[in-house]
């Protein structure tokens, strides 16, 4: 029994402190045409969500610290993205995983939308390098392991090779 009580506690303790988080939220950005107003400018906005920009960055950053490996020589990079950016809005943390999605919605009526938080990046599929010193086992290794490091990716994401 009161381990059940400690669970419901929880709960309502969970909604309480949302509802207290989307009421401020509510409170200091006005009522739902500002999060209209954000969300197209967010979406007009293309430099800071383009794929191919960020795709761009994520090569520039790879090439950058494979080539102060010791060993590595001329390096070039490959990235596989999955998708683009998607939009990421506000749930609510109490509703279980077996229940479906719940979304918090500000506005009312026919303006009522899902309270936007943000975007995230498509997701890394892999990465390909191809570097002077990449048929070498300690170089490769070295290599794998930074970038595992440096995008927290899997190491089986990651395929080094020899070039010239």
């Amino acid at each position: 029994m009161d381990n059940g009580k400690k669970e419901n506690g929880k709960t309502r303790l969970v909604i309480i402190v949302i509802g207290a988080v989307v009421g401020l939220l509510l409170l200091f950005l006005g009522n739902g045409d500002t999060f209209e107003r954000e969300e197209s400018l967010a979406a007009s906005n293309s430099s800071v969500y383009d794929e191919a920009l960020y795709e761009e960055e994520l090569v520039n950053k790879i090439e950058g610290v494979c080539k102060k490996v010791r060993g590595a020589g001329e390096v070039k990079v490959a990235v596989t993205l999955d998708g683009s950016y998607r939009a990421v809005y506000a749930q609510n943390l109490a509703a279980g995983e077996n229940s479906r999605r719940e979304y918090f919605l500000v506005g009312s009526g026919s303006s009522e939308k899902a309270l936007l938080l943000g975007y995230s990046p498509p997701e890394i599929l892999g990465v390909a390098i191809v570097c002077e010193g990449g048929e070498n086992k300690g170089v490769r290794a070295e290599i794998i392991s930074l970038v595992s490091a440096l995008l927290d990716l899997p190491t089986n994401k990651i395929y080094v090779a020899g070039g010239k």
